[in-house]
């Protein structure tokens, strides 16, 4: 899924400051956000497979939720503190996975990943999502928005982002393939932590809201405007 840069392990997760001995675990807003990007499927006795699992916050939130989870990564650190973590893995290539694990799976997560593809590479993705997954089972990936000017920040963060997404791209992509959209919006807000902190989230949420709708009232837009949108898709 792309070429990695020979310096790419060390330096990524120095970049996303993920040391060594944090891998797996979560704070209380990461739990907070699992959940609220995962409503309406319980973790507990799933198979669960992430796409690009990073320092495996997520897997250890599902993990820890009952879940029998399993990962995918390009970064040879990220495997190695999985490995050490004994957390299964599959090959990036997922092409050995799509036989011997057909329908095997019921939720695939990809958390800021489809972003560091092409839209050929994230075609041949799905392809391979197809065959792994059950019918019924559910695909759930967040990206910086495409569509909204305010995705630029996160979009034009990291050299590695190859393509900027949306609802209508990723229907292109799919187009004639056997998926179909559950949700699809602004990435799941949450909540979490202090009285004042809570507040203040609420505050700047309201805030945003009366931006979004003045925004696509003005020029007569049909799309979200946070900075991240996350798309959940079920496998037919």
């Amino acid at each position: 899924m792309g070429e990695q840069h020979p310096d790419y392990d060390l330096s990524y997760m120095a970049w996303h400051d993920w040391p060594a001995g944090s891998f797996l675990r979560y704070r209380q807003e990461d739990a907070a956000y699992f959940r609220g990007e995962t409503q309406g499927i319980p973790m507990k006795e799933l198979r669960v497979l992430e796409i690009g699992f990073g320092n495996g916050t997520f897997l250890g939130w599902a993990r820890d939720n009952g879940a029998d989870v399993f990962g995918s990564e390009v970064s040879q650190e990220a495997q190695n503190r999985a490995r050490n973590a004994k957390v299964p893995l599959l090959d990036p290539d997922l092409r050995q996975a799509c036989s011997k694990l057909s329908g095997s799976f019921d939720l695939v997560v990809a958390f800021d990943v489809l972003e560091h593809l092409t839209a050929h590479e994230i075609a041949d993705l799905f392809a391979k999502l197809e065959a792994l997954l059950r019918p019924g089972g559910h695909v759930i990936a967040r990206f910086p928005n495409g569509q909204s000017p305010f995705g630029r920040h996160f979009q034009n963060a990291d050299h590695t982002h190859r393509i900027a997404l949306s609802e209508a791209i990723i229907s292109q992509i799919l187009q004639g393939r056997p998926w179909q959209r559950v949700s699809y919006g602004n990435a799941y807000r949450t909540k979490a932590g202090s009285l004042w902190r809570r507040t203040a989230l609420s505050l700047r949420y309201a805030t945003r809201d009366i931006v979004e709708l003045a925004v696509r009232s003005i020029y007569a837009l049909d799309a979200p405007l946070d900075t991240n949108v996350t798309i959940r898709l079920k496998r037919l």
